[in-house]
């Protein structure tokens, strides 16, 4: 993980956004991915919450 913190820190995002764009396999890929990781934290404050009261 530290690898990949530390290799992000380096790339430029707008270029890999750039290339992703362009091919839409890809893109539906991230676009996913990316929602599934914001719905992560937010499923756990609702059990939290849930559970807790």
């Amino acid at each position: 993980m530290a690898c990949g913190v530390i290799l992000l820190q380096q790339t430029d995002i707008s270029l890999i956004y750039y290339m992703i764009r362009g091919q839409g396999t890809i893109k539906l890929y991230v676009v996913y991915n990316v929602l599934e990781t914001e719905d992560e934290p937010e499923m756990c404050a609702r059990k939290y919450i849930l559970y807790k009261y």
